[in-house]
């Protein structure tokens, strides 16, 4: 009986270094996800960011502010948590080209790469007024019978 007990001993610790390599393994893991996650994230706010910058500024054609179109476009940025990267924004053209970064949150990935923002662009124009820009796009839920257009027929 005592071999069988001092054999029993010897082998206590072996199951030690797999538990450890899998919880390790585990955590890289979890780690890359929510690094993966938190650059998902940054993407999607980034996108928002530079889609709002830009519509802001393109509608300053429409309403002017007392502020110069980049101010409005930093300002509109600040709020959303993001910078002006770059703004092609002039008065009178109708046309506005933005790119924003926000930071990225993640845990380790962004601090060891170096890739601590995301940028994105977004591009707004206005439409030209006159009935051409009032056409029609069919709905692709058709009215049911019985049911008349207001504007009448396009």
């Amino acid at each position: 009986m005592t071999g069988m007990s001092s054999r029993l001993r010897a082998e206590e610790g072996l199951l030690a270094t797999p538990v450890l390599f899998v919880v390790w393994a585990g955590l890289l893991v979890a780690i890359a996800v929510v690094d993966v996650g938190a650059y998902l994230v940054a993407a999607a706010r980034a996108q928002g960011a530079a889609d709002a910058v830009a519509l802001a500024t393109v509608s300053l054609e429409v309403e002017p502010a007392a502020a110069p179109p980049l101010q409005v476009a930093r300002a509109v940025a600040r709020r959303n948590r993001a910078e002006v990267e770059s703004c092609s924004c002039r008065v009178g053209t109708g046309r506005v080209e933005v790119e924003v970064s926000v930071p990225v949150d993640g845990l380790f990935i962004p601090r060891v790469t170096g890739a601590q923002r995301v940028t994105a662009s977004a591009r707004a124009e206005l439409a030209p007024a006159g009935p051409a820009s009032r056409r029609h796009v069919p709905s692709p839920h058709p009215a049911p019978s019985g049911v008349v257009d207001v504007d009448g027929p396009r």
